[in-house]
């Protein structure tokens, strides 16, 4: 076979070199100081050291060079695709067997469709390629950049909205702009990362606010060999405002749509296809934690290796952690912040001091009294509870809902040792209760409602 005549292989391997020399590059800068500025003596370090100093040099210069050959790499295969398209058949939709159902079904079946055909589906069905999990991701992206570059042409108010989706080496791997909307963005490519991590976002979220969305996911990216994905590919609950009687909105429409983002979740991780060298963690924030547990429980997320909660209302079925029944290698972790009265936090809630929370507050006051769920972090749920504190060089402190994922605070310095498989940097104590001066009456009232 000769390589050009597949330009999606191309750019795959374009892909793969550049992640590699890209991590081998961040490695190298990492350790650079460590052998040139060391402080030995004596003829070997006269000798030596300058050897080192020319042959870090030389190291850095080929990692480069493959740098620049991967992009070369991805440019032929671009052109390849450009000379080959005028040149295909036309196909009939009737040649083309209709779309199966799951991810691993639509990947046999697109791996049986001519050259022909798949462009004739990309031309006439891009919405269908973009979002069927099980496609080659490189082929997605291709799909939903035409939907998404047609759509804006009519939504062009919405066009600074997707600015970082246009950027080199993001990819739209879904987008569906019906009704509230629907995407997935990834930075990096989940397929030749080292680790990848998906973040699922909570209330009141659709396009408008998917750059949001992406900042979170984003923030969670430690360095350029994970690939960090923003995945609203579920149809969330639409305001913050309905959601403080957590007991309620789980019983009824919020139960639904957790049961139903959780199979589009677990679809979409599916059509990852995640290998057993790659790391994956899932970080669900808010009521993404509770589609985030529908989706692992009983193992049905095999890929994962790392389920986080951060600042989790809980979810009725999930009273600890042998609910949730994770697979034996994965791993839970949780986390709730100062004043984040959805997670359960009340202890420092004074008028006026908990940043964000203040309206909400006596609303969260009467959630925990009403409630018959168990908090992710209390501390018999289970799991690695994760401290927001400072920590190391992390020095500042994330308080409320919604500061979790701002540079410089504890927490995401947690969450980045975690998405690249450490342990945490702080963690909170063993028996320790986040629930501060309400614990007694708070947490008797609740282990009533529990049984306890």
């Amino acid at each position: 076979m000769i390589l050009g005549s597949d330009p999606l292989r191309l750019q795959e391997i374009g892909e793969s070199l550049r992640a590699w020399a890209s991590a081998q590059l961040v490695w190298l800068n990492g350790h650079k100081a460590s052998v040139v500025e060391l402080a030995w003596c004596g003829p070997d370090a006269a000798r030596l050291t300058p050897l080192w100093s020319v042959a870090i040099t030389q190291l850095a210069t080929v990692l480069e060079e493959l740098l620049a050959a991967a992009d070369r790499l991805r440019e032929h295969a671009v052109e390849q695709k450009r000379a080959s398209a005028a040149d295909l058949p036309q196909v009939s939709a009737a040649e083309i067997p209709e779309l199966p159902h799951g991810p691993a079904a639509v990947a046999d079946w697109w791996r049986t469709l001519t050259p022909e055909q798949r462009e004739h589906l990309l031309r006439t069905k891009p919405w269908m390629v973009g979002n069927a999990d099980g496609i080659p991701l490189l082929v997605r992206d291709e799909a939903n950049r035409r939907v998404l570059d047609a759509w804006l042409a009519g939504n062009e108010s919405m066009r600074a909205r997707f600015e970082a989706v246009m950027a080199p080496g993001v990819l739209l791997l879904a987008f569906d702009p019906r009704g509230d909307g629907r995407a997935a963005v990834s930075f990096g490519n989940p397929q030749t990362s080292r680790s990848v991590v998906a973040f699922v976002p909570g209330v009141g979220n659709d396009l408008t606010t998917l750059p949001s969305v992406i900042s979170d996911a984003r923030a969670l990216r430690p360095d350029d060999r994970t690939a960090a994905i923003a995945w609203l590919g579920y149809d969330t609950p639409p305001s913050p405002t309905d959601l403080w009687r957590w007991h309620d909105v789980l019983s009824g429409a919020g139960e639904t749509r957790a049961r139903e983002g959780a199979d589009e979740f677990r679809r979409f991780s599916a059509g990852l296809d995640i290998e057993s060298w790659q790391r994956y963690s899932v970080v669900g924030h808010s009521y993404g934690s509770v589609v985030a547990m529908y989706a692992a429980q009983g193992g049905q997320l095999p890929q994962v290796d790392n389920l986080v909660l951060v600042g989790s209302p809980g979810a009725r079925p999930f009273n600890s952690q042998e609910s949730l029944d994770l697979a034996d290698h994965q791993k839970l972790y949780t986390m709730a912040a100062r004043g984040d009265f959805v997670a359960g936090y009340y202890g420092d809630w004074i008028p006026g001091h908990a940043r964000g929370n203040d309206a909400v507050a006596p609303l969260g006051v009467a959630q925990a009294l009403i409630t018959t769920t168990r908090y992710p972090t209390d501390a018999g749920f289970g799991g690695e509870r994760m401290s927001t504190e400072p920590w190391g060089e992390a020095l500042l402190r994330a308080e409320g809902h919604s500061e979790y994922f701002n540079p410089g605070t504890g927490s995401l310095a947690n969450l980045h040792r975690v998405v690249n498989g450490l342990a945490p940097g702080l963690r909170v104590g063993d028996g320790e209760d986040l629930r501060g001066v309400y614990r007694g009456v708070l947490g008797e009232v609740r282990e009533r409602a529990l049984g306890g």
